[in-house]
């Protein structure tokens, strides 16, 4: 499993969250968001009574319970892809780190756009299964089911993480030796991921 990487540039760009307005008539869709865009009336040719339509789109509770939804997904994917199979632990490690980053300065602020920052830049990611296609390959089942379920409680609230890493804002795999670990300071290694948080500053640095 990949390490979250450590991108010295600091190239803050997340994802982008794209909204289309759709017609039933594919042929009429720049017109479609000309008039989605325009107070919508109800005109009645027998009558001429003139009523005003529904706002179109969803409540701002509508939003709030979609962006929640989006969230809880991306967690699940960096658990699952970065920790299934090292038990609750190791998942919930990776999770906080994510969490770490959304707090600190010059990352993203929110799940999404950490987890997936990088992705489509041409510069790498720092969750590199968003990048490297692993994404893209058929999910173990019960390991999917378990990440999603459990990254599904963080987001709501009703599991509190305990900050396992220590502040920690990176990690790697044992197997490998970043350039980014000396710049760092080492906290913890929880399965088969050893966790980094932002070393101290000294009054010299």
């Amino acid at each position: 499993m990949s390490a979250a990487q450590i991108d010295t540039a600091r190239m803050n760009t997340g994802p982008l969250l794209r909204a289309s307005f759709i017609t039933n008539d594919s042929s009429n869709s720049v017109t479609g968001n000309l008039l989605g865009a325009l107070p919508t009336t109800v005109v009645r040719p027998d009558s001429l009574i003139v009523t005003e339509a529904p706002a179109l789109g969803p409540s701002p509770e509508e939003l709030a319970v979609l962006r929640a939804l989006a969230e809880a997904r991306c967690l699940a994917q960096a658990m699952y892809y970065e920790a299934r199979g090292e038990g609750r632990a190791g998942e919930e490690a990776i999770a906080e780190v994510i969490f770490h980053r959304m707090h600190a300065h010059g990352y993203p602020h929110s799940v999404c756009g950490v987890v997936f920052e990088g992705a489509g830049s041409g510069h790498g990611c720092q969750f590199s299964f968003a990048c490297n296609g692993e994404a893209l390959k058929p999910r173990e089942a019960a390991a999917w089911y378990r990440a999603r379920t459990y990254a599904e409680k963080i987001i709501k609230g009703m599991v509190h993480l305990d900050d396992l890493t220590e502040d920690a804002i990176a990690f790697h795999a044992v197997d490998v030796q970043p350039e980014w670990g000396d710049h760092l300071e080492r906290t913890i290694q929880i399965g088969n991921h050893i966790f980094y948080r932002a070393a101290a500053r000294t009054k010299d640095s």
